[in-house]
């Protein structure tokens, strides 16, 4: 039997794939730019980013309730496996809504931009219930089909390569307006304003389960016919 590994690229981003289990940093992150595609005034989809000056790597936001526009420098961590480090980490179903989320970011095709919004409202709708307001009850409803969606299919994919661009670690803030070390801004050269908004980057990795051979019916009817064909042939030679 042979296993069959297909991988789903979530990003490209400038790290050794064991440290997806640690929490490294801080890192200097620059968010260059969303994705140009808007859904009810949010840009949504793949966004731009890099990280310590590295190549441009794309991005997928988590994170509804912050902002981060473009050309926004700010600290961030790498959280891989341990997510009781990320934003949403204290929350009692992760890490199966990070998962999730990775899995949906999977769905953003170049020739599916009109599907973009109801994929990414359904990540914001997973992580935080978060999403710009508007959506009529068929929008909604699709928005309600990709959740499904993720919830249905997020189990057939190795995690271990994901990663989440989280400031958490690296501040010890608090999120509340006013705390000193809320956007990770300390340290940073070339900051024009301070962003806290937390992206999902790396890889995850649907792993297809082995199956054991079961011949197509045409197959076994070319058997059949092959086996009363021997048959025949050995009471000939008897005769």
């Amino acid at each position: 039997m042979n296993r069959a590994m297909k991988y789903l690229l979530i990003g490209t981003l400038i790290a050794p794939t064991a440290a997806a289990a640690q929490v490294t940093g801080p890192h200097s992150f620059d968010f260059i730019g969303g994705s140009g595609v808007s859904f009810h005034g949010v840009q949504v989809g793949t966004y731009r980013g890099q990280l310590d000056g590295g190549a441009t790597m794309n991005i997928w936001c988590t994170d509804f309730y912050n902002y981060a526009g473009d050309a926004t420098v700010y600290k961030t961590s790498l959280a891989g496996s341990d997510l009781s480090v990320t934003r949403w980490g204290g929350l009692p179903d992760q890490p199966t809504l990070y998962r999730r989320a990775a899995y949906l970011t999977t769905l953003f095709q170049a020739d599916n931009h009109a599907e973009w919004g109801f994929i990414h409202y359904a990540i914001w709708q997973l992580m935080n219930g978060g999403y710009p307001a508007g959506l009529s009850m068929s929008q909604q409803a699709k928005v309600n089909d990709y959740k499904s969606q993720s919830l249905a299919e997020f189990g057939k994919y190795d995690y271990s390569g994901m990663y989440v661009l989280t400031d958490v670690v690296v501040t010890k803030g608090t999120g509340v307006r006013g705390d000193p070390y809320r956007y990770g801004c300390q340290g940073v050269q070339r900051v024009r304003s301070c962003g806290i908004q937390e992206q999902l980057a790396g890889s995850i990795r649907l792993i297809e389960t082995d199956v054991d051979a079961v011949p197509e019916p045409a197959t076994m009817g070319l058997l059949a016919v092959g086996l009363v064909g021997l048959a025949a042939a050995g009471r000939r030679r008897r005769r």
